[in-house]
Parts: structure tokens; C-alpha cells; sequence
């Protein structure tokens, strides 16, 4: 078995959240591209011609997904700059989804 020198975290919470049952196919292959390329602060900088080449996307596809995330607020995005926001952070700041009982501290 390999070890990867470096690996992002996905929180629990894109589940738990219900953000899985609300966001289309589009949107979740892109989330987890930005999760892997992003750095320590979820920062990326990827062309949107490279995304769409790297996920087979087409441009009308892209700008869904990246109007979806930005919607649930998952992402944030300035062009060239892709941003993957904190879910913990939304959640504690009452922006968050809490469902299932699931309450702040739990």
C-alpha cells in the first residue's frame, strides 16, 4: 500500500447536512476535485477550461456546479480563484444545515 504525501478531508457534515440528497452529480464531482487540488485553506486556482477538461464537464455544467456550491455555500469562487469554505465554521455561525437531531456540540 502507497501513502499520500499530502490528503484533504471531506467533513462528515456534506453528509449528515443533507447536502448529498440536495446537490446534482455535477456539483459533487466538482467539490471533491476542489477538496483534492485545494491547499491547507481549500484555495485553488485552476482554470475553468482545465476543470472542465479534468471532470468532462461542459461550460453549461460547470456553471451550475459552481452555482450550486455557491448556493449551499460550499464554495466560494473569484475568478481564477476557487475557495472551499468551512462547514464547521458555517455551522457554528448558524448558516448551516442542522438536521436529524444532530445539535451544535454533538
Amino acid at each position: 500500500m502507497r501513502w499520500a504525501r499530502s490528503y484533504s478531508i471531506i467533513d462528515h457534515q456534506i453528509l449528515h447536512g443533507g447536502y448529498l440528497n440536495r446537490l446534482s452529480h455535477e456539483s459533487m464531482i466538482m467539490y471533491l476535485f476542489l477538496v483534492v487540488v485545494g491547499d491547507r485553506q481549500g484555495r485553488s486556482f485552476h482554470a475553468e477550461r482545465s476543470v472542465v477538461e479534468i471532470l468532462r464537464l461542459s461550460g453549461q455544467e460547470l456553471d451550475h456546479a459552481r452555482r450550486e456550491l455557491k448556493s449551499e455555500g460550499l464554495i466560494s469562487y473569484r475568478k481564477p480563484y476557487w475557495q472551499v469554505e468551512n462547514i464547521a465554521q458555517r455551522r457554528n455561525h448558524g448558516k448551516g444545515i442542522i438536521r436529524r437531531g444532530h445539535t451544535q456540540g454533538h
